[in-house]
């Protein structure tokens, strides 16, 4: 009875309703090592980076994850900034590229780390109004490789490409993920 009493005036959580909440589904790979690892798949409503060197497998392991959204039903959305997608790559993976779920965008559309926020947010909005019980992910391939609106203005000025600080960078970039995970979480979305 004193836990239950301290639990209330200490509004607590009952965690296994949260959890139920947090994690709608999951979106397997299709790779069972990784599932396993992963508790299933990548998990919806929330952010999920592929990390490693390069040539490490992180644009394949990501088309494994569109390939199987779009088995499940879901909506597929690549931002290719590295362009790295390949007809060869695809079906290695057994991504159909001409499925009507799966769109591409173009990295020239999307120039920078900023414009790329702006456009995840109303790639949700869209999908939503128009397939509310749909699921959507969202993968972004890279961040490492999508400028900042200060990038490509210093490269203007001096007539080359250059590296910003890392700080204002990550700055940056960490203001864009708070500003989109509420909407992941409530919209159930996925950004890989």
């Amino acid at each position: 009875m004193k836990e239950k009493e301290i639990r209330k005036r200490l509004h607590a959580i009952n965690l296994t309703e949260q959890f139920a909440k947090l994690v709608k589904y999951r979106i397997p790979t299709g790779i069972i090592a990784v599932d396993r690892i992963i508790h299933g798949g990548v998990p919806s409503g929330k952010i999920t980076e592929l990390y490693g060197g390069w040539s490490a497998g992180k644009t394949r392991l990501l088309l494994h994850v569109i390939a199987q959204t779009l088995r499940l039903g879901g909506w597929a959305v690549l931002i290719d900034e590295e362009r790295a997608l390949e007809a060869g790559l695809c079906d290695l993976v057994g991504l159909d590229v001409n499925h009507p779920k799966f769109i591409v965008v173009d990295p020239d559309d999307i120039e920078t780390i900023e414009e790329v926020f702006e456009f995840i947010t109303k790639t949700i909005n869209i999908i939503r109004t128009e397939d509310p019980s749909g699921f959507l992910l969202i993968g972004w391939d890279s961040l490492a490789s999508t400028p900042t609106k200060d990038d490509l203005k210093e490269s203007e000025d001096i007539g080359e490409k250059v590296n910003i600080a890392g700080a204002r960078r990550a700055k940056l970039v960490g203001r864009g993920l708070r500003k989109i995970s509420s909407k992941l979480y409530k919209t159930h979305s996925c950004l890989v």
